[in-house]
Order: C-alpha cells, then sequence, then structure tokens
C-alpha cells in the first residue's frame, strides 16, 4: 500500500516506485487521481475505483445551504 497526499502532482516517479512496490498485484486508485496519473507512462494498467456518496440524512438542509451560497456569491461578483 502506497498512499500519496490530497492533490499530490504525481509524476513519472511516482509511477514506476508504484509499480515497484506492487509486483503483480493490481494497482488501484481512484477517478480522482486517474485523471492526473493517465498521461504518466506506466500507469495504463491501473484500476480505477470510481467512488460515490450518497446522503442518507440532511441532504435538503445542505442542498439549501449551497444554493444560498451560491446566491450570495453570485450576487457579490455583479456588484
Amino acid at each position: 500500500l502506497k498512499a500519496f497526499p490530497d492533490h499530490h502532482a504525481y509524476t513519472t516517479a511516482d509511477v514506476a516506485s508504484v509499480n515497484a512496490a506492487a509486483g503483480e498485484q493490481a494497482i488501484i486508485t481512484t477517478e480522482k487521481d486517474w485523471v492526473k496519473l493517465a498521461r504518466l507512462p506506466g500507469a495504463a494498467a491501473w484500476r480505477i475505483l470510481a467512488v460515490g456518496m450518497t446522503m442518507t440524512r440532511g441532504a435538503e438542509a445542505l442542498a439549501a445551504s449551497v444554493l444560498s451560497a451560491a446566491g450570495a456569491r453570485a450576487s457579490r461578483a455583479s456588484s
């Protein structure tokens, strides 16, 4: 297992290091990180994990808060 910090700027050396550590084991990354990794040599065989989220409580309150913040931001931008 090799972990990188959030928003990491992946390099060819990172991919080579992960490939070497994994040996014959499958390498899995998230869709979010794949966007940055896809262009790097050596990452083509990596598997991509789709991560989803379902809110079980508070979805309406969150939506109202986001819409309110977006409206306030739009008001400030047009001023």
